[in-house]
């Protein structure tokens, strides 16, 4: 497939930020299943209602934990792709090896957070496992619910770290874009939307 022209005149070293080692097709891939377990769930229960004037009642179970999984799996899609929101407007106006060091210190924070995340949903895991609990609306064990949030966190953490990794091997490289709108230099690191039409002149 050839390259539109939106793309050709970005520098590769942008671009391969957005190119991960580990596809994100695995991302993708949960997240419709999810997507389409919470689909199939919600449908079943609006055609029982109509046809019976009742529900499965207990199957909100399931597509509160379909829900949870869709999202955290959508966060670390996001964090390959550059997608999570940024308040960016001091950032911009730092010059690019400062601006480049706040970038890397949001990623170590980032990797804290999802860490403690991970952490204290496997405490968690491990309290449910002991104890025994079993969900309330269909009695299954509570562990196979929250064990999805280590899990995922962790998956996080490792997606956060190649995406570091790749904006700081991109930003040695002296490689920028110029935004014609602004004349401002756009580093790799918040480069997400470069293919907009006003991106794309390389320096």
């Amino acid at each position: 497939m050839a390259s539109s022209p939106e793309h050709d005149d970005v520098p590769e070293a942008v671009r391969e930020v957005d190119r991960p080692v580990v596809s994100g097709r695995i991302e993708e891939f949960i997240a419709a299943l999810a997507m389409a377990g919470i689909c199939v769930i919600s449908f079943g229960n609006v055609v029982v209602r109509y046809v019976t004037n009742a529900s499965f009642a207990a199957t909100e179970e399931l597509s509160i934990f379909l829900l949870v999984v869709m999202t955290m799996v959508g966060a670390s899609l996001a964090f390959i792709r550059g997608g999570h929101i940024r308040i960016t407007a001091i950032v911009d106006r730092l010059p690019r090896r400062p601006r480049m060091g706040l970038i890397m210190v949001t990623h170590l924070l980032t990797m804290i957070m999802f860490a403690l995340v991970a952490w204290y949903g496997w405490l968690l895991t491990l309290d449910e496992m002991e104890y025994g609990e079993t969900s309330p609306a269909l009695g299954y064990p509570s562990w196979i619910y929250t064990i999805w949030l280590p899990l995922v966190s962790i998956a996080i953490i490792l997606r956060v770290i190649g995406r570091a990794h790749r904006e700081w091997r991109a930003f040695r490289t002296h490689e920028t874009a110029v935004d014609i709108a602004t004349g401002d230099d756009v580093l790799p690191g918040d480069a997400a939307d470069l293919t907009g039409p006003k991106r794309g002149t390389s320096l």
